[in-house]
């Protein structure tokens, strides 16, 4: 930040600091319209701090000032996160309002964006995994920030993250009257959600629309809307649509690409459900952009990992990981836009023969001795996932149930798979979210993969399309279909 170039700075700076004597000056650190920020020495704590400082004013808009202060910090106390600024103290000297915080070394986002735009993807990547895990955590405390943007997120030196500012944050636990109540717009219009826009008080996934605003102006150097008037910006939060193909043309990945798209929805509904599930999306992909070791060298010997119960009832399996062929995609999307989400199929693959699946997605199981196909199903619901492998089961295939995304992965670890079939909508990870990762590991990334979902809507389609699955299953599901499906993918069991 520049230096403070109001003239009555020395002044304010001599009888600020004369009146709290636990402060020592060190320097001023920036300046807006509402007061300044200085760099300074707590005594007590024996700690370099950032303190600010807030402009005079009136009785009145003192105490309003005061009981935000006192909110900020009240809610900051509750979110551990080595990626949130901790704040320290709060309260008045003479005529001044002002507030304690960590002092973070390095600069805000919005000065790295307009020096040093576009970012690379994988600085891109991990600055936003960073962002999202701390908005995570903030959710877990049940406090959504409501004013996330660029100039409240500060990039130390080693590129780690600091998020400032919960001034405009929502406690969902709270009962008494809010500062700012339904009907007011508050944030920075540019950040700000549909249904924030609205007056809406927002919830979860208007930190997630944020979070996807600040990847795409990372990504592109641009911010996404702007107007000269807050009503200019809004109607484009509202109205303008948005597409892959504006960030594909910066040179962003396909992946990525949706990723920042699904933040973006209109419809909170088709946003990713929790922070939690954006960031380990995220983490995938920055995962995939880590260079690294020949996975065929460092993988560690299947005798060497540790055995689950189902692994041992999955003996017949071979020890090896399987090649698969790449799935095909090129009909994905053209298919998906036509889909009717009441019909009853809703398929995302190509089409062959008049046939729903490309039966030349064979697996290397189709083709081994002896040996049975096996399929990992994921559904959080129990009787469908043992009602499924079942019939799975009596019709010659060897099934393995899964009650979640992170169940999924971890047996995966230790179990070789022929194909997936996957619920979407499952707490903690959904199914895209564990595909997402399934796809970032490089023995696993070309397994076939089915999804299901008692809501395939049209967005689900498309974007299960992007991730390269083989079909989009409506529910209930058509055993007898599924069957079909699963056999011109892995070939008839013996």
């Amino acid at each position: 930040m520049g230096e403070c170039p109001d003239p009555n700075l020395d002044v304010l700076r001599t009888n600020f600091f004369a009146s709290l004597p636990r402060y020592e000056y060190l320097g001023p650190l920036g300046h807006g319209g509402a007061g300044y920020v200085f760099k300074a020495t707590d005594r007590e704590l024996d700690e370099v701090i950032a303190l600010k400082v807030l402009a005079r004013t009136s009785p009145v808009e003192r105490d309003a000032a005061l009981k935000r202060f006192k909110s900020e910090v009240t809610l900051n106390w509750k979110i551990s996160h080595p990626n949130v600024c901790r704040l320290h103290n709060y309260g008045v000297a003479g005529d001044w309002s002002y507030l304690t915080m960590e002092f973070v070394e390095g600069r805000d986002l919005r000065t790295v964006i307009e020096l040093e735009s576009p970012i690379p993807a994988p600085r891109s990547l991990r600055i936003l995994t960073q962002l999202t895990r701390a908005v995570a955590a903030a959710h877990a405390a049940g406090i959504v920030h409501r004013d996330l943007k660029p100039a409240n997120v500060m990039i130390r030196p080693s590129d780690d993250v600091s998020i400032l500012d919960f001034g405009l944050a929502h406690d969902t636990n709270r009962t008494d009257p809010r500062i700012t109540g339904v009907g007011s717009a508050v944030g920075t219009p540019q950040y700000m959600s549909p249904e924030q826009l609205c007056g809406l008080i927002g919830d979860e996934r208007s930190d997630i629309y944020a979070i996807g605003a600040i990847a795409f102006e990372l990504l592109t150097g641009r911010v996404l809307f702007t107007g000269r008037t807050f009503f200019s910006v809004a109607r484009k939060h509202l109205e303008a649509p948005m597409s892959r193909g504006a960030l594909e043309e910066e040179g962003v990945s396909r992946e990525l690409a949706a990723v920042v798209v699904r933040c973006l929805a209109k419809n909170p509904e088709e946003r990713f459900l929790t922070a939690d599930a954006l960031a380990a999306s995220l983490a995938a992909l920055e995962w995939q952009q880590t260079p690294r070791p020949n996975a065929a060298m460092t993988m560690v010997p299947v005798a060497a990992r540790k055995k689950t119960a189902v692994h041992r009832r999955s003996a017949i399996l071979p020890s090896a990981a399987i090649a698969l062929p790449k799935m095909p995609r090129s009909r994905a999307v053209a298919v998906a836009e036509s889909v009717d989400t009441r019909a009853e199929t809703a398929t995302v693959g190509a089409v062959k023969g008049g046939g729903l699946v490309d039966t030349s997605v064979v697996t290397a199981a189709a083709t081994t001795p002896g040996r049975r196909p096996v399929v990992l199903v994921v559904d959080d619901e129990k009787q469908v996932r043992n009602f499924v492998c079942t019939y799975l089961k009596r019709s010659g295939f060897e099934s393995v149930p899964s009650s979640s995304g992170e169940d999924a992965l971890s047996l995966l670890e230790t179990l070789t798979v022929d194909l997936i079939l996957i619920d979407v909508v499952m707490p903690g990870l959904d199914g895209f979210d564990t595909v997402q990762v399934l796809r970032s590991r490089p023995e696993q990334a070309q397994m076939p993969v089915l999804f299901m979902s008692g809501l395939p809507e049209k967005n689900r389609v498309l974007f299960a399309g992007q991730m390269g699955a083989v079909d989009f299953l409506p529910k209930p599901l058509n055993l007898k279909s599924l069957l079909e499906k699963i056999t011109a993918i892995l070939g008839k069991p013996v």
